[in-house]
């Protein structure tokens, strides 16, 4: 997808032109399903098992929302090919960037300097009455205490007060369903106590940061595989995956390219690999009708539920015709007829077309 506003591409574009049009597109657009087929030579069954995965994603949404552009002919699409919108939005994973992750991890870690309240006479009576509870609790062996709920601004201002005179007391604070005010919750804690609590906090933030992360842990995975990764006419793939699970696009193509091979040692295009050979319809479709009559390498789809509903457009299935394409070009390329799997070396003959 490219905005409306975004040039249209020509033969005569410069590879730095064709990049910045595919980031607008980037930018404009949020993707919605992610499509993945792994792939691995079985020694037993002399054959090449894919896997394919389907993921139903948007981006991560605060209690501000999540504005984003969309394209009514790519929604009129997508729902002719039978693309289940229900599930997009109800049972969709949610993600935010690697960059953004760890943006919101330090802000986490890093503790929020407030300006001091200076509390009218009528909220520091309250806030004398919050001391006087707390001082009466003391004197007996209760090991919490709930102060009466209260408005944001109070709860505030005894998070302020109360540490000055108990700064040994463990502070939290639990919100009544259906009610914007919460209650101030105490607790006293031996230092062995204090240890686990840090630890049951850090544990609550960490499962924070992989709920708002969400889907970036399966990029995350991918990137730490270092495996090659394969598309087919992938430059706005990659712009996408860049700007959505990585982090900001750089203004230079060079640039984009440099860190994208730092995260996967090998990126090829199967649309430059038909391309090279002589192949002049070039679509994923055609490409994959005129691979599928070649009969090596033999490649078979693992369905762990006989789940017969792959179809094309799908990104699962999309990347799955895919890997076909690339696996069978790649044997044609090959000088001679191998017997087992591709090795991804530097100095492979298929070097040349990645």
């Amino acid at each position: 997808l490219y905005p409306h506003s975004c040039p249209s591409t020509t033969s005569f574009d410069t590879l730095q032109q064709r990049y910045e049009y595919a980031c607008q597109g980037a930018r404009s657009f949020i993707p919605i399903q992610f499509g993945l087929c792994t792939v691995a030579w079985d020694d037993e069954k002399q054959s090449y098992i894919a896997q394919t995965f389907n993921f139903f994603i948007h981006p991560y949404t605060s209690r501000r929302g999540y504005q984003f552009t969309c394209d009514l002919s790519s929604l009129k699409f997508l729902s002719s090919h039978n693309f289940d919108f229900n599930t997009l939005f109800s049972k969709g994973i949610s993600f935010v960037s690697r960059e953004k992750v760890k943006e919101i991890e330090e802000n986490m870690s890093t503790e929020k300097v407030r300006d001091e309240i200076q509390p009218a006479p009528k909220d520091q009576e309250f806030v004398n009455e919050a001391l006087s509870s707390v001082r009466s609790w003391l004197q007996t062996t209760e090991q919490k205490l709930e102060l009466p709920s209260c408005n944001s601004y109070l709860i505030r201002l005894l998070y302020q007060e109360i540490p000055k005179v108990y700064p040994d007391l463990v502070l939290s604070q639990r919100s009544f369903e259906g009610q914007g005010w919460k209650a101030l919750v105490l607790e006293r804690l031996t230092d062995e106590e204090k240890t686990k609590h840090e630890s049951e906090r850090e544990a609550e933030k960490q499962k924070k940061l992989n709920d708002i992360g969400g889907f970036v842990r399966v990029t995350e995975l991918m990137t730490a595989a270092k495996k090659p990764i394969i598309g087919h006419n992938m430059l706005l793939d990659l712009c996408y995956f860049y700007h959505y699970f990585l982090g900001n696009l750089p203004s230079s193509s060079k640039e984009f390219a440099n860190n994208l091979l730092k995260e996967f040692p090998f990126i090829i295009d199967t649309k430059f690999v038909a391309f090279s050979l002589g192949k002049t319809n070039t679509g994923l479709g055609e490409v994959f009708e005129s691979v599928s009559k070649l009969e090596n390498p033999p490649i078979e789809l693992f369905s762990s539920d006989n789940d017969e509903t792959e179809q094309h457009h799908e990104a699962g299935y999309d990347a799955y015709m895919t890997s076909n394409i690339f696996l069978k070009l790649s044997y044609q390329l090959l000088p001679e007829e191998i017997e087992g799997p591709l090795l991804f070396s530097q100095d492979s003959e298929l070097k040349k077309t990645w």
